[in-house]
């Protein structure tokens, strides 16, 4: 009859272990999923006042084009704006073109001075933000050049195949295509 009491004692003590697992891992799993909204979150939020203040700032008459996936996410469009409205730029060379675009060319309108000279290696993809430049009136502030992708010999990377431009202020790459390439240019006279 002893046997059979630590036995059952045994069992209770070895099931009421898997459960305090169990409920262990459920409770980490609860705190990481917080975390991870709340990292969420804030960015989010973030992102909702970047696309305010860019609207704000840059007295847009018409809602812009999605932001984020492959185009730019909103706290980055509004760095971009913010380095675009310093009154030693000029000139702005960016490797893709898209929502980007729109929003140099709409400081460089602005400020009253600028121009963007936008890369892009596809010429049907070229056709949408021509449309969207000229629907916002931006087509004498922005520039799109349709210059392939080539293999280079220097980083093995796709790059564009650059041709001669004007001297420009900042370099804006396309985070999906040139991950390691983000130069500052001085401004030439």
């Amino acid at each position: 009859m002893a046997y059979i009491v630590v036995f059952i004692l045994l069992a209770i003590f070895c099931l009421l272990l898997l459960v305090y697992r169990k409920v262990k891992k459920i409770h980490d799993f609860c705190w990481t999923l917080k975390d991870e909204i709340s990292e969420k979150s804030i960015s989010t939020v973030r992102n909702i006042e970047a696309l305010d203040v860019l609207y704000r700032d840059l007295k847009f008459n018409n809602s812009l084009p999605p932001t984020m996936g492959f185009a730019g996410s909103p706290d980055f469009l509004r760095l971009v704006a913010d380095y675009a409205a310093r009154d030693d730029v000029d000139h702005i060379l960016e490797c893709s073109s898209g929502i980007s675009t729109i929003v140099i060319a709409q400081t460089m309108k602005l400020k009253g001075k600028g121009h963007v000279y936008s890369l892009e290696n596809s010429a049907e993809y070229a056709k949408f933000p021509r449309e969207y430049l000229r629907s916002y009136g931006l087509e004498d502030w922005a520039t799109i050049i349709t210059a392939p992708l080539t293999q280079t010999t220097i980083n093995e990377f796709p790059t564009y195949g650059l041709i001669e431009t004007k001297p420009c202020s900042l370099c804006v790459p396309s985070l999906c295509r040139i991950k390691f390439f983000f130069q500052v240019f001085s401004t030439v006279s």
